[in-house]
């Protein structure tokens, strides 16, 4: 049995300000790139079990997972930022792919995840390969 793929922890500074805590796994040179993101009430733990199955296939993977702000280890907005609504998500999302230098890339939510990685689609459909929503 292989063991299972480990992960790494990081946090990028957003131009907001923002500091979005990510869960990194597989080569970071991999032509395979998955961000994923998260349902209400949850955090980038939501991929722990899935994410080392996805990058110990056959392809080549590199999986992030974030924690959009006010969730897991990710900071707060401040009291008099716009607030936590689905669009302003959209733009921490695009702003992580920013700080991975990533262009085009898989986009995977779950939940709220898979709400908002549909408006992102919508929006900025020239950055995705394909996206993958579970309700």
């Amino acid at each position: 049995m292989e063991p299972i793929p480990r992960h790494t922890e990081a946090v990028l500074g957003l131009p907001s300000g923002l500091r979005i805590a990510i869960k990194q796994w597989g080569d970071e040179h991999a032509h395979v790139k998955i961000l994923a993101v998260h349902g209400w009430l949850d955090s980038a733990a939501t991929w722990d079990n899935l994410a080392p199955l996805l990058v110990s296939s056959s392809l080549s993977v590199r999986l992030v997972c974030m924690d959009f702000a006010g969730h897991g280890l990710s900071s707060h907005k401040s009291a008099d930022a716009l607030g936590y609504d689905f669009c302003t998500r959209v733009v921490e999302l695009s702003q992580v792919a920013d700080a991975l230098h990533w262009d085009k890339f898989i986009l995977m939510g779950h939940s709220m995840g898979a709400a908002i990685a549909t408006i992102a689609a919508s929006v900025m459909k020239d950055r995705f390969f394909y996206l993958c929503c579970a309700y």
